[in-house]
């Protein structure tokens, strides 16, 4: 089973399709999709010195329920694989704890369905937690950001990511001279399905925006 989250609690949600770039020859491939998933959560799990975690193989391949616990709290992975003759899909639970305040919990729900054409999509939703049993303060919500997988997504180069027609990048656009109608024509299509964010400077040029760090918090 999947754990699922309170509407309030939920800091991140999304979905994307990931689309095979033309010079492929083959389609995106649940496995290597979903290999990003233990690849970015291992990266954690070597920071927290956890040195018995699950196999790539295992986590890919087929259902795992893995628990580890330590002074800082609960990690868990749990994954399931559905073969429908049409569409397969692949799901993953990730839990960890926080890095900054001890009683509180990240947890990563995502699946992984194949469409058609070599097509796969991405659903992602991210939150947090308070441990059962804390009697405190309430602890300050945590700041927005982008999580770490969505840019792993974003930065492969074997497909492109996309939201409806529009593709999704992991770097912010320039606008050229030229480009305003091409803009105004996608900020119009109404089959585009995320935000368009432009960033203009003053009139003496001045731009007070960081859009490297906006674009990676988006």
């Amino acid at each position: 089973m999947i754990a699922r989250l309170t509407p309030q609690n939920i800091i991140y949600k999304s979905w994307m399709t990931i689309h095979p770039h033309g010079i492929r020859r083959h389609p995106v491939t649940l496995e290597e999709a979903a290999a990003l998933f233990p690849a970015w959560i291992n990266k954690r799990l070597r920071r927290a010195r956890i040195k018995n975690r699950p196999k790539l193989e295992e986590v890919t391949g087929g259902t795992v329920a893995w628990q580890h616990r330590n002074a800082k709290g609960v990690y868990e992975i749990t994954t399931r694989r559905a073969e429908s003759p049409d569409h397969p899909w692949w799901g993953i639970h990730y839990r960890h704890p926080d890095d900054a305040f001890p009683f509180r919990y990240w947890q990563t729900n995502a699946v992984l369905q194949t469409l058609d054409d070599g097509v796969l999509r991405l659903g992602l939703e991210v939150g947090f937690g308070i441990q059962a049993g804390y009697i405190g303060p309430r602890p300050e919500p945590p700041g927005h950001s982008v999580p770490g997988i969505v840019r792993s997504f974003l930065q492969q180069r074997d497909w492109q990511c996309r939201r409806g027609v529009q593709n999704l990048y992991n770097r912010v656009h320039d606008i050229e001279v030229g480009e305003g109608k091409a803009l105004w024509e996608r900020i119009r299509d109404p089959e585009r399905r995320c935000p368009i964010v432009v960033c203009a400077p003053d009139l003496d040029g001045t731009l007070h925006i960081d859009v490297d760090a906006l674009g990676k918090s988006l």
